[in-house]
């Protein structure tokens, strides 16, 4: 009889859920989504994102976003931070992304959106010196797909969480921005500094970013 009960006992203590069978969350993580017109430095803020340690995916299709979600949930990762660039380069991102972005809100993500823009004469100058092909060109001028895009993204704009202006911004700038963004309220030593002696016959350090001469002082 006591053999039946310490039985039933050690059954119920294996059905009754304890916290190694929960299911890892991503609740608790940031997700950040970089969005706006296009040649406005998206790619460039990826970038810094990724250097401050965020997991990041270009041009994620918006339906997938959750399925996403939920294939990291159900995995161990010490990923804690992501970050997703989208925008009309997926055709069915306008008429998809409030619906899941606002469905991810209500289920306790914390999602932030970035929208970038520059003025048209910039994006103009852009798209002339990479020559790349804007996403909403179908026979229209360079000039008609921009405002197009434009309008297209005002809505997704006024929504943004955070919205840069990248006219005057050279891409180290905008990074640095990205770097504030990515760093705000937290308390980081991110600066690193190598120092290197080096002979000038020998040549230059191929890396270095700040050279001193200072041959002009007695060697000690």
């Amino acid at each position: 009889m006591n053999s039946i009960r310490r039985h039933k006992t050690r059954q119920r203590r294996r059905e009754t859920p304890g916290k190694r069978h929960e299911r890892p969350s991503l609740k608790n993580l940031n997700i950040v989504i970089i969005t706006g017109l296009s040649g406005s430095g998206k790619s460039t803020a990826l970038d810094a994102l990724e250097d401050t340690g965020y997991f990041c995916v270009d041009n994620m299709p918006v339906m997938l976003l959750p399925k996403f979600l939920e294939i990291r949930s159900a995995s161990v990762s010490e990923v804690q931070k992501l970050a997703f660039g989208m925008d009309l380069r997926e055709p069915g991102f306008i008429r998809q992304y409030g619906e899941i972005f606002g469905r991810l809100r209500e289920q306790g993500h914390r999602l932030q959106v970035v929208f970038l823009e520059a003025a048209e004469e910039v994006l103009l100058k852009r798209f002339s010196q990479t020559r790349r092909q804007h996403p909403l060109t179908t026979g229209a001028s360079l000039p008609e797909s921009i405002r197009a895009e434009k309008a297209q993204l005002e809505e997704l704009k006024k929504t943004a969480d955070r919205i840069i202006d990248t006219s005057r911004m050279t891409a180290p700038q905008l990074k640095e921005v990205i770097f504030q963004y990515a760093y705000a309220g937290v308390k980081t030593d991110r600066m690193r500094v190598g120092i290197v002696s080096f002979g000038f016959k020998y040549g230059v350090p191929l890396e270095s970013d700040v050279l001193m001469d200072v041959r002009f002082i007695p060697n000690p």
